[in-house]
């Protein structure tokens, strides 16, 4: 995956070159995360708000300054180390990352960090600040006054989201940021190719054989498939199997002995033979012509520790499914898959729950799909929490962008199957095959998409 960074000095993005590494230095994290917040400074001075007119917040003064802004009511985009000095009676919008501390809370950006207080309470919520969720290390574009030595916010959003076609108009010149990107000049005639193309992307996740019925279920449902041909051509079928493949949480055990780590090893690898078993009895053309995708889910074993993005399983650990199916990726988790021109992510995690748990705000409603896709889409981020709560290696953080949003995000959840259109991207979770039954099927050719259960 590239790692496309926001360079002031030009300005623009730019490609970085240097090797990837889990283990980094401070200012490399730093250095991340100065870039998620420069990513999404440059998509809000695009937004209508922050257009560039001439406009002056010191007319009463009769000194003006020009300034960046759109119309009269709308104050300029500042940066948090210009607010010193500023008078009290001024209202200032800046952007920065909400950062929950011992001492409360702090506002940073690129420049510094300031204290911020809250001057709205809940129950002035619906006016003071946008839907969403107001996690820990959330970026938000906050409205308030500066007095001593602290930002009092009187209201606050989410820098607001562009569709994947106004952000690659903005570029000056094409940069590749979801990676494999199809030559420029060949992009006409891959569209062409891509709108006949009878491709099928099949997802389901959760597939716990330790649970009863999951294997039937499964068995179901391949047999569906094979027996459709027309709507399931085999050497044009994509199936990606996300965990978790365990019913529990894969432990490590002790270190005084290897035998419970034994037990837990042979429990997994017998979890997913089983799952290369039933696809090899009953998938027919599929089992030898269809490509199998397998995405590690967060109770399943994992190599790298907790952080993000889960690295592949070992190859050892699926040499008895790739005996049974021939054509066998291990992914990371989250994954990217390129078909033609569309970009998909697909991301197993329970993100609802992580990010409620590390809520700064009280959400204005009922936290819903298009309360969670919001987040993520504004935020430019599959999981935006603080390094401890989501590490991340900042050489891999471009894992987790989704920057420019791509065609398709999968966000596969514990919680009930939904799909939901937001800025023309596509974002769906398929829910938990072993406990519903349901699964995902997407015609890249046409974005066509359906949620569909298999009974026991």
């Amino acid at each position: 995956i590239p790692v496309v960074r926001w360079d002031d000095t030009v300005p623009g993005f730019t490609a970085c070159v240097e090797g990837k590494k889990v283990l980094d230095k401070p200012s490399e994290r730093v250095a991340a995360l100065n870039s998620r917040y420069q990513t999404l400074r440059q998509r809000l001075l695009r937004s209508v708000n922050f257009k560039k007119t001439h406009h002056s917040i010191y007319k009463d003064q009769g000194t003006p300054a020009k300034i960046d802004s759109d119309a009269d009511d709308h104050p300029p985009l500042y940066r948090l180390a210009s607010l010193e000095g500023t008078p009290p009676h001024v209202s200032m919008t800046v952007l920065g990352r909400l950062v929950k501390e011992e001492d409360g809370l702090v506002l940073e950006d690129d420049t510094t960090a300031v204290k911020i207080t809250l001057e709205f309470t809940v129950a002035d919520n619906e006016a003071a600040y946008t839907p969403g969720i107001f996690h820990d290390g959330v970026m938000v574009v906050a409205i308030g006054r500066w007095e001593s030595d602290t930002f009092k916010c009187e209201g606050m959003g989410f820098p607001p989201a562009e569709s994947r076609v106004e952000s690659i108009a903005a570029l000056p010149t094409f940069i590749d940021f979801f990676g494999l990107s199809p030559p420029q000049n060949q992009i006409a005639s891959i569209r062409s190719r891509e709108v006949k193309s009878p491709h099928i992307i099949v997802t389901i996740s959760g597939v716990q054989p330790e649970r009863a019925g999951t294997l039937q279920r499964l068995s179901n449902l391949v047999k569906g498939i094979a027996s459709d041909p027309g709507s399931f051509p085999p050497e044009h079928l994509t199936v990606v199997i996300a965990g978790s493949f365990l019913s529990t949480p894969f432990t490590y055990g002790d270190t005084l002995s290897s035998e419970p780590l034994v037990r837990e090893k042979e429990r997994f690898l017998r979890a997913v033979n089983q799952i290369g078993d039933v696809i090899a009895a009953v998938g027919g053309g599929i089992a030898k012509k269809s490509k199998f995708i397998f995405v590690p889910g967060p109770d399943d074993p994992g190599v790298g520790g907790r952080g993000y993005p889960v690295f592949p399983f070992p190859e050892f650990m699926f040499e008895g499914v790739k005996k049974k199916i021939p054509n066998v990726e291990l992914a990371s988790n989250p994954a990217r898959l390129r078909f033609l021109t569309k970009e998909i992510v697909i991301f197993r995690e329970d993100i609802y729950s992580k990010l409620l748990s590390h809520c700064l705000l009280p959400p204005l409603q009922e936290p819903t799909d298009v309360t969670l896709i919001k987040t993520l889409a504004d935020q430019a981020h599959l999981l935006p929490l603080p390094p401890r709560f989501a590490p991340i290696p900042p050489a891999f953080d471009a894992a987790m962008h989704l920057y420019p949003l791509p065609s398709l995000v999968v966000l596969i959840d514990r919680d009930k199957p939904w799909a939901s259109t937001y800025k023309d991207c596509l974002f769906v979770n398929p829910g938990s095959f072993s406990r519903t039954g349901s699964f995902l099927t997407y015609r890249p050719a046409d974005g066509a998409h359906q949620i569909n259960a298999v009974p026991v």
